[in-house]
């Protein structure tokens, strides 16, 4: 297919994360960098504690998920043992305004937010994936013991997949089983609108390609 470069450098050297709002609008999270771009690659201004981003520098560290639940609030994971809940200001309106509220505690490498809600947030350190409700509680459903980044995934069934960097994609069950789904090496992964599952493959400074997993 062909590809058309919409936005250049919004994330410097960083890991680039991209979620994607009710609008249609494209965010980009990078280190200390957080855009909003319409579709056509237009930067749009929004408010973050009383910050205007772009403008104002907002410090947010180093990149490590991002993700939007059912009411437009944004979560942003940092390598530096935080979870950022930016809680929008103006429920059901243009973005304009967000609150930082901050969870510490653990070293987060990725993100996702299933249909109630709940954020999904895997820690590197021992292989832990945590789960935090909307009422701000916390449950961890599952330790692998091994260190490393782990992506995650929901599917429209808010059915939990995990990707290991170990080279397997697995489904985690609710009494914190996991069921083999694929044999691919990855570390972000997202599901499409048509319920299939899509990876990015290739580890460090290896060549990177993005596969649909059916």
């Amino acid at each position: 297919g062909e590809w058309t470069i919409i936005a250049d450098n919004v994330c410097d050297h960083d890991p680039c994360f991209l979620a994607m709002d009710d609008d249609g609008d494209i965010w980009t999270r990078g280190l200390n960098e957080l855009h909003q771009l319409a579709p056509d690659g237009t930067e749009k201004p929004f408010n973050v504690d009383a910050k205007s981003i772009p403008g104002d520098f907002y410090w947010s560290h180093t990149a490590a998920g991002i993700a939007f639940d059912d009411e437009g609030n944004l979560w942003l994971g940092t390598y530096n043992s935080r979870l950022l809940f930016l809680e929008l200001l103006n429920p059901g309106e243009e973005v304009e305004a967000f609150a930082t509220h901050i969870i510490s505690g653990f070293e987060a490498s990725d993100l996702a937010v299933d249909s109630h809600g709940n954020v999904y947030a895997p820690e590197t350190v021992f292989g832990r994936i945590h789960k935090f409700t909307p009422d701000g509680d916390q449950e961890t459903l599952l330790e692998t013991g091994r260190h490393g980044r782990v992506a995650v995934a929901i599917n429209q069934d808010d059915e939990v997949f995990v990707g290991f960097g170990f080279g397997e994609i697995a489904i985690l069950n609710p009494d914190g089983t996991t069921a083999h789904y694929a044999d691919v090496k990855t570390q972000r992964m997202v599901f499409g609108a048509n319920n299939v599952l899509y990876a990015v493959v290739g580890l460090g400074g290896e060549e990177k390609s993005v596969v649909a997993i059916t």
